[in-house]
């Protein structure tokens, strides 16, 4: 989700790579479920060459579908499952807190 919401200086890279480079995020997948027409364009077979400029098109598509709030939702849901196995595991007490910190930084986008 933070590449393609994100702020490139909190990501550290320029947002939309993994589109580009046609690599399979939750995002995407999400995205391909609700626009199977844009399927094509991440089978290098079927479709060898993929622009730049097709995948800034389906990134501002992916910015507007419903495929973000989702995600968004599916990795709360997935600290809160983790956070709460997290709590019960036992382990060091300082490694335990660092790991669920961890854990709840990764899904603090907005």
């Amino acid at each position: 989700v933070i590449d393609i919401i994100g702020n490139e200086k909190v990501v550290g890279k320029k947002l939309g790579t993994d589109v580009l480079r046609r690599k399979k995020r939750l995002p995407l997948i999400k995205f391909l479920e609700n626009n199977p027409e844009y399927k094509k364009y991440f089978d290098p077979k079927k479709y060898p060459k993929f622009s730049k400029k097709q995948a800034e098109e389906i990134l501002t598509k992916m910015r507007k579908d419903k495929c973000i709030p989702d995600c968004i939702k599916i990795t709360r849901d997935l600290v809160k499952k983790s956070t709460n196995y997290l709590e019960k595991v036992d382990i060091n007490q300082k490694e335990k807190k660092l790991l669920i910190e961890i854990t709840k930084i990764l899904a603090s986008f907005k």
